[in-house]
């Protein structure tokens, strides 16, 4: 039995429910609506690290045994590999609105 598939999430970030393709166990640093992603994604190119860092721990409870320091330094951890994913906002706008459908 597989417990991989689209599935209903709570943003670890702002708590917003959003829909996208997951495993039976999710890293709660993966774990972050479009909108969300989209403000970091913007926010990148400007802002020092630590002052991203800083933003997230602020909105970020003590969940599954991590502090919002180890979360937010994860966070901060995948948003610094995004531009090699995803080259321009667009590409990144489409990637996520495909993340909530089982191939495809």
């Amino acid at each position: 039995m597989s417990h991989f598939g689209v599935k209903q999430m709570a943003c670890t970030l702002c708590g917003g429910s959003f829909r996208m393709v997951g495993g039976a166990m999710v890293h709660p640093a993966d774990v972050l609506c479009n909108t969300c992603v989209l403000a970091l994604y913007d926010r990148l190119p400007t802002e020092p690290l630590e002052e991203l860092k800083a933003w997230c721990e602020a909105r970020l409870k003590p969940r599954m045994g991590m502090m919002p320091p180890t979360l937010a330094q994860a966070i901060v951890d995948r948003l610094e590999r995004l531009p090699d994913v995803a080259r321009s906002r667009a590409e990144l706008e489409a990637m996520l609105a495909s993340r909530g459908v089982l191939g495809g």
